[in-house]
């Protein structure tokens, strides 16, 4: 985005005030709007579609803190800088968690707001451009991308179709080479959860006494060479999909671990003493026979229930109907 044309809107109920912060602005290069009620600016958010929202919090009427709340319902992606004579760590925390992109204290100097400025419209510039490349994930990955003649792979489509939308648990299984990862990343991309991250692990890839590590995470001094802490692959994927490929050669002792973290929907590091809540879809992929390996004492059924609310079975590639 060039800066010389984004457009600024400033509120503030101290006319004086908006209209010096309009004046930093427009000698800047920037487009500025400026208003004295928070009712007003979420009229002029609506017509004018902002760049960035420069806000008073104290002000008369709807203040800055209720006008952050209604912005987030009609234009969640516009960020906000929250300015204030009354500076305190409370309202600072209390801003950020609403969404403010920052916050600054009065007195600041004309540096500082265009420094914030800029810096809010880069991050804007950033997110559009992460949205942009999401959108050409979804076109690459989605079910359009996925070419079916044989009927029942049609029909396996036709089901992830239904419940790409669902927060339960998919399994995906079939034979080395059929596509289970295609179908994985459809699923997600068909889901309301594509804009957050599609995280896969391969369980067969990764050593034993990694897949923990690599699951849950580690803090820093967990362990010998532990100088910093990991994230886990489950707090990476919050929000959107954790895709487990060949779920069927996970250790039993991760098995254990894993099917708490489904349960429980919290995950604790390793060496942590705190758990940290995880909203994560888990779709797992396999080309074993679970039913077999659960007879044979090395595939827990439980978990298997938990993965396997919802299966599509993929077609053999030489299968023609």
């Amino acid at each position: 985005m060039n800066e010389a044309q984004a457009s600024v809107l400033v509120v503030d109920d101290d006319r004086e005030m908006a209209d010096v912060l309009c004046d930093v602005l427009r000698e800047a290069g920037y487009r500025s709007i400026g208003t004295n009620t928070g009712a007003d600016a979420l009229a002029l958010v609506k017509l004018e579609n902002p760049d960035v929202l420069v806000s008073d919090l104290r002000m008369s009427g709807m203040g800055g803190h209720q006008l952050q709340l209604e912005l987030k319902r009609i234009a969640p992606n516009l960020p906000v800088i929250v300015i204030t004579a009354f500076g305190s760590i409370q309202t600072a925390v209390e801003s950020m968690k609403l969404g403010a992109f920052d916050y600054l204290t009065k007195p600041f100097s004309n540096d500082e707001l265009l420094l914030v400025v800029s810096r809010a419209l880069e991050n804007r510039q950033l997110r559009q451009e992460v949205r942009r490349l999401r959108g050409e994930l979804a076109h690459s990955y989605g079910l359009p991308s996925i070419i079916a003649a044989n009927p029942r792979m049609v029909a396996v489509l036709q089901m992830l179709q239904q419940i790409a939308d669902s927060t339960a648990s998919v399994l995906i299984t079939g034979e080395s080479g059929t596509g289970k990862d295609l179908l994985a990343r459809a699923l997600h991309f068909e889901s309301s959860r594509r804009e957050s991250p599609f995280v896969p692990i391969n369980c067969a890839a990764i050593p034993e006494n990694l897949i923990e590590s690599e699951l849950f995470g580690y803090v820093r001094g967990a362990f010998t060479d532990a100088r910093q802490g990991k994230t886990g692959l489950f707090v990476a994927a919050h929000g959107g999909t954790l895709f487990l490929d060949e779920i069927g050669e996970m250790p039993l002792a991760s098995q254990t671990k894993l099917l708490r973290v489904i349960e429980d929907k919290r995950v604790r590091p390793i060496g942590a003493t705190e758990e940290t809540p995880v909203d994560v879809r888990i779709v797992a992929a396999t080309n074993s026979d679970l039913e077999e390996l659960m007879e044979r004492g090395r595939f827990r059924s439980d978990l298997y229930y938990r993965l396997a609310t919802f299966t599509l079975a993929v077609p053999p590639l030489r299968s023609a109907r």
